[in-house]
């Protein structure tokens, strides 16, 4: 019995072990603004030379792929941002170099 279980077991392993990194992976939705974050003073961040307000909820992601809070925001990093209908900042993505290299 346990012979004919083994084999389930290491495939639902490796398919645990697997999984996170996939869960890492970004997905930034293709034909976003790219600009680059000048100043944050919430609720308003500064991209080039215009000023958006966050919209309630944004989100604001790392380079690493965690969330940030508005005072975590590092002051000169180019950024993907996707608006609301309202024309707030919905959610803001922190590129990485590869990202910002187009790859």
């Amino acid at each position: 019995m346990l012979n004919k279980l083994l084999p389930s077991v290491l495939i639902i392993l490796a398919l645990g072990i697997a999984n996170p990194a996939a869960a890492q992976m970004r997905r930034i939705p293709p034909n976003l603004a790219r600009a680059q974050l000048m100043a944050i003073s919430y609720p308003n961040v500064q991209l080039g030379d215009r000023v958006y307000p966050l919209a309630p909820g944004a989100l604001i992601y790392s380079a690493q792929n965690t969330t940030l809070l508005p005072s975590q925001v590092p002051v000169g990093a180019i950024v993907k941002v996707k608006f609301n209908p309202q024309g707030q900042i919905q959610t803001l993505w922190i590129l990485t170099p590869q990202e910002m290299a187009g790859q």
